[in-house]
């Protein structure tokens, strides 16, 4: 199964809408069954970027993996990696960039793995150094420790596939947030206080937030 976060809808790919019950029982449901005879692009276009509602949309396949791999035909698609950072306080490492709270996370490069990506990512954006991945993050509603969101850039339109660990540094650090990239702020921040900031993060965040607290 996955699920993907675009504009204001959630979409699921899913192989039987069974396996997402709870989601089925919401008044505001988009259903379509998807085969060889269905246009994928009409499908985005019409059901999806074009319609300005905030139903849910469900796209179902006995074929999953082709769904898939159709869907994202679609797009451009991106690879990133980033992680739920925990200091020995267990505090989550937070940062504020164009008006949002979002997590560490970027743009895995040519010759990198996941790991290297996601480990550097952190450490360039916050300024902390010897962070450590504990784990992956295992997600509701997605394959593994992976987020999908949906962007738009210089006329193009792209999904984000993000690789999310959590991580932890053992001794107390000073954060220095990486303002090139327009981040405004670095905190550790307690994950009680957390969900009072939902209102001003995007939903893929709060996803992989909730996985781990």
């Amino acid at each position: 199964m996955y699920k993907i976060f675009i504009r204001n809808k959630k979409v699921f790919l899913t192989n039987n809408p069974a396996n997402i019950q709870e989601i089925l029982t919401q008044s505001n449901i988009i259903l379509l069954n998807y085969d060889e005879n269905n246009d994928i692009q009409q499908i985005v276009s019409g059901f999806i970027l074009n319609d300005k509602s905030e139903s849910s949309v469900i796209i179902f396949c006995k074929n999953i993996e082709k769904l898939k791999n159709d869907f994202f035909a679609c797009f451009e698609v991106i690879e990133a990696a980033g992680g739920v950072v925990f200091n020995p306080e267990n505090e989550i490492l937070l940062i504020h960039r164009r008006g949002f709270w979002d997590l560490p996370k970027g743009k895995i490069d040519d010759g990198e793995t996941i790991f290297q990506a996601a480990l550097r990512e952190v450490e360039e954006e916050t300024g902390i150094n010897n962070v450590e991945i504990v784990k992956p993050i295992e997600l509701k509603y997605n394959q593994a420790h992976i987020t999908y969101h949906y962007y738009e850039m210089n006329g193009k339109q792209y999904i984000k596939l993000s690789y999310w660990f959590v991580m932890k540094i053992n001794e107390p650090q000073n954060l220095i947030p990486q303002t090139e990239e327009d981040i405004e702020q670095a905190v550790w921040t307690k994950t009680e206080i957390i969900p009072s900031l939902y209102g001003n993060m995007y939903e893929s965040v709060i996803d992989v937030i909730e996985s781990v607290i």
